[in-house]
């Protein structure tokens, strides 16, 4: 099975989320499985997730700014879990 990430800033209303969103919907489960990395915690946009059960959404809790402990805990996930594949927005 092909790991994805998807890094996005947030997820939110705007185009390259939505775009990711409608990616990880519409993607064949059978040969993928998909991760969306959000730097910021979902805090202000909602989305039903029952469209998207077989995705799994990692919120980093980014603060504003630079700041390292975000990058640390990506990388620990993108270590832990191996993605074949990294896109990012």
């Amino acid at each position: 099975m092909i790991k994805i990430f998807h890094v996005i800033p947030s997820i939110g209303i705007g185009g390259a989320e939505k775009l990711v969103l409608d990616l990880a919907e519409n993607i064949n489960y059978n040969k993928f499985k998909v991760y969306v990395v959000s730097l910021y915690d979902n805090d202000t946009f909602q989305f039903n997730k029952e469209n998207y059960k077989n995705v799994n959404f990692i919120f980093l809790g980014k603060n504003r700014g630079f700041d390292l402990k975000t990058m640390i805990k990506f990388s620990k996930k993108k270590k832990k879990i191996k993605p074949d594949v990294v896109n990012t927005h």
